[in-house]
């Protein structure tokens, strides 16, 4: 039998904290590993706002990269999409 490996990153930004360019350029170091990488977690960014700036950084981000957010539906008890499973494109 094979053996395969990946890599979970499991992040939690509190919604307390402002999103900074360090948030993004640490994002970007994640999506460069040549395992399969699933980042996953409560970001605390509305990526349901598609005219909110940091929704579009993380979404551009993540699309750059060839990652796909996997949920689509909101994750909090008030509304909203706050958590995220993403994955690259060419993993089911």
């Amino acid at each position: 039998m094979g053996t395969s490996s990946s890599i979970v990153v499991l992040i939690y930004r509190p919604g307390s904290q402002a999103v900074t360019a360090s948030f993004f350029d640490d994002l970007s170091d994640i999506t460069s590993y040549s395992d399969p990488t699933y980042i996953v977690g409560d970001l605390n960014v509305r990526l349901e706002r598609d005219d909110d700036p940091n929704s579009q950084r993380l979404t551009e981000l993540l699309v750059a990269y060839g990652y796909a957010a996997g949920v689509n539906e909101p994750t909090h008890v008030c509304g909203g999409l706050l958590d995220v499973v993403a994955t690259h494109c060419d993993l089911r």
